[in-house]
């Protein structure tokens, strides 16, 4: 993806460039280690008010974006453990930065 990413862009030579893609990457990378759908989350950043950004710029971090959707961006992980349990999952519980999530399942389909 790296390669990719710089085989691409033919603006990097240049200090302006080289900024751009240091963003595009930083934001990139960050959205793949909050485990975010990028699309999605790149979308949800830009469609907000510039005043709710300034306001409140924690949460429009990819991991706040990730944890405000939790149930949707769902690690393949867990997908493929709750299928293999043959269980659903009834609630997901978190409090706090850095909570450990609480999983009640129900019992078995």
């Amino acid at each position: 993806m790296e390669k990719l990413i710089q085989a691409n862009a033919l603006f990097r030579n240049s200090l302006e460039g080289r900024f751009a893609l240091d963003i595009n990457r930083s934001i990139l990378q960050t959205g793949i280690a909050a485990h975010a759908p990028l699309q999605d989350y790149v979308t949800y950043v830009l469609r907000a008010s510039p005043e709710d950004v300034q306001s409140r710029p924690e949460n429009f971090t990819a991991l706040a974006y990730s944890r405000m959707n939790s149930q949707l961006t769902e690690s393949p992980s867990k997908q493929i453990a709750n299928l293999c349990a043959g269980e659903r999952v009834t609630s997901v519980q978190s409090s706090g930065p850095y909570a450990t999530e609480r999983i009640r399942f129900s019992t078995k389909l």
